[in-house]
């Protein structure tokens, strides 16, 4: 599960590392951890961008609920777990069930277009792969902005191989602000994901991320 990977030993040193000198026999280069975020991104990044834009279904791809399978230590899938709590967009995703559903069943399901991006973006860029960042870069800082470039070209060529409009994908690569869950506030007022706030953080490729 990628939440353990990305997750501190007693001496604060992200285990990820660990995982990956068993199989490499010794510490890892710059470019060995390089390659193997680009390889992890893209398995998480594309498929639930896909879903959300070609068929309107909305994922919750957060740590907690991603499965890396690997050879050898080289991501080779991933997997999404935890289906209770898939919702589909009401211009797209519910049109797709033919069957009559109870009203408040339906009601359950249904997300937004707005909440739907918000969720995906702050599980993908926030609580998943800003873990993953800050791991595999531990004690090499140098390598953040580079895998935030990695990310923003694989959002360039998951763009290029939608089917429909991307309007909000568009504008996140553009460097527009991305969408991070008041968790604390949601939680402490016991109120459903749905009704969560979210707060704007500034995108790390944004103009503003690199020049300052």
């Amino acid at each position: 599960m990628a939440g353990t990977l990305f997750a501190r030993d007693l001496r604060s040193r992200p285990l990820v590392h660990d995982f990956l000198e068993r199989f490499n026999g010794g510490e890892l280069d710059d470019q060995h951890l390089l390659d193997w975020f680009d390889e992890y991104q893209a398995l998480l990044l594309s498929p639930v961008m896909a879903l959300f834009f070609n068929h309107g279904i909305v994922m919750e791809p957060h740590l907690q609920n991603a499965v890396l399978i690997h050879d050898n230590g080289r991501p080779q899938q991933l997997l999404l777990r935890d289906f209770e709590g898939v919702k589909l967009t009401e211009e797209l995703g519910i049109k797709a069930i033919q069957v009559g559903l109870h009203p408040r069943i339906r009601q359950s399901l249904l997300y937004t277009r707005e909440q739907g991006w918000n969720r995906i973006t702050y599980c993908l860029l926030i609580n998943n792969l800003s873990e993953a960042v800050l791991a595999l870069s531990w004690e090499r800082p140098h390598l953040a902005p580079l895998m935030w470039q990695r990310v923003e070209r694989q959002l360039q060529c998951i763009r290029d191989e939608l089917v429909l409009p991307a309007p909000e994908l568009d504008a996140l690569i553009a460097g527009q602000s991305i969408a991070c869950k008041t968790n604390l506030k949601v939680r402490l007022a016991a109120k459903a994901d749905r009704e969560a706030n979210y707060v704007r953080l500034a995108s790390p490729w944004a103009k503003e991320a690199r020049y300052a």
